[in-house]
């Protein structure tokens, strides 16, 4: 849930943002990117959590450029 919420952060809360937030983080967190896969060995629950924010951070920066040069609204 938490990583969804930051892919969406601070986004118009339209259904193309929407869908575009869940689909990319759930593509992002399974693709496990370099700089963010080494979140996972934190100790605890802290590592799955980091993770999924991490990928969630990265899924938020590309929907502003998908916004940004009108790929979606």
């Amino acid at each position: 849930i938490v990583g969804f919420w930051t892919a969406v952060a601070f986004l118009p809360r339209t259904p193309g943002v929407l869908a575009a937030g869940f689909i990319l983080f759930r593509f992002l967190d399974v693709v496990k990117l370099p700089p963010y896969r080494w979140l996972e060995r934190l100790p605890g629950g802290w590592g799955i959590v980091a993770d999924d924010v991490g990928a969630g951070i990265a899924a938020n920066i590309l929907i502003r450029g998908f916004i940004f040069y009108g790929l979606i609204l």
